[in-house]
Formats: C-alpha cells, structure tokens, sequence
C-alpha cells in the first residue's frame, strides 16, 4: 500500500512537471529560423518565400489593438524598437502564467537598450470582452504592465501559423526579423536576459 502511495505521489509529480514547461508540441529552447517560416505559411501572391528585410517589414503591415482598445501598425510598432521580446501566450495556458514575472522585469531592466517586451494573446478578442477581462486579471494577478495584443485574422495567419505550441518567445528587430532562438515552454529571467544580451552584443 505504501508502495502504490508512492507511486501515485511520482506520477503527480511528473505530470506537474510536464505541465510547467509548455502547454504545446514541444518543451524546449528551439533554435529555428521562424521568420523564413512564416514568410512560407502567409505566401499568397504578394509574398516571396526569399523575402529581404524591407519585405520582412511589409509581412507585419496590419494593425493591431491591445487590451485597452489602443490600435497601433505592427510595422511600425517594430521599427520603433531595437529589438522586440515577442510573448505568445494563451490565458489557459499555466506555464504562460509562470513566466509573466520574469518577462515583467526584462521589461523594466532591458528598457534603456530601447527592448519592449510584448505579449500576443493567442484566444484574447476584442470583440469578446470576456476574454479581455480574463487576459487583464491575469496581467493584474502578476503585477504585468508591458503591452499585449490581441488576436486577429493577421496574427492568425502569419506568428501563429508557425507557432508550435505557447509559451513561445521570440526576438524580433526593427526590420521586422526573427533573430536569434525561439524559445518554446516557460523560462528563466536568466534565459531571455542571456538572449537579449547576445543579440545586443550582435552575437
């Protein structure tokens, strides 16, 4: 009997931990080159899967709304920044939770390299404000104050497609590129901070 308790104890365990690290495919750092991904999953008749930077910047040409109702252009979101933290995150996701606190303090410790980190709401609406309300007590929750977009049909048809699973962090620059590794399952402060750093050293 004690045995069977024991067991039972460990197959909690496990499960928890595999909970922790990504509500996805996948639970691992993952160095990929997503922007050559998602130029190919959104190529239509206007889009070359050989795409140069100034094309990379006409890929994220729609707009986007954020969880007050502000409306920005993504393009140009981007080249208002160095560099980019892109969170995608679900509100149902528990390892999106975990890592709020640490994307929280990149936010504050990377904003005088002109680094935004910002958050993608995978099933967050603005036209379903029960959502909005959800994704907001959550930012709440974690003392979150960095941007989040909400969904729509061009997230839908371009980041998301090549998203694999959430949490997924990635590094965007101001042209509007991928760069460096994307990051699938919860991190560490340590991790993005690591990222961030190697990208400004222009590694």
């Amino acid at each position: 009997m004690k045995n069977l308790s024991r067991l039972f104890s460990l197959i909690i365990i496990l499960i928890f931990v595999l909970n922790i690290s990504a509500c996805s495919k996948q639970d691992s750092s993952k160095s990929n080159n997503m922007t050559q991904e998602i130029v190919e999953s959104s190529n239509s008749t206007s889009q070359d899967a050989s795409a140069s930077a100034g094309s990379y910047q006409d890929l994220w040409d729609f707009e986007v709304e954020d969880l007050d109702g502000n409306k920005d252009n993504l393009k140009s979101f981007f080249a208002q920044h160095d560099f980019i933290l892109v969170n995608i995150w679900a509100t149902f996701c528990g390892p999106c939770k975990v890592e709020l606190p640490a994307l929280q303090k990149i936010s504050e410790d990377f904003s005088e390299h002109n680094i935004v980190v910002v958050g993608m709401a995978t099933d967050v609406y603005s036209d379903r404000p029960d959502t909005i309300d959800l994704a907001k007590n959550i930012f709440k929750e974690s003392n979150v104050n960095f941007i989040s977009f909400v969904s729509n049909n061009s997230l839908q048809s371009t980041l998301f497609k090549a998203v694999y699973g959430v949490p997924t962090t990635i590094i965007i620059n101001e042209n509007g590129e991928i760069v460096g590794d994307a990051f699938v399952g919860a991190q560490t402060y340590d991790t993005f901070a690591k990222a961030l750093q190697a990208v400004l050293d222009g590694e």
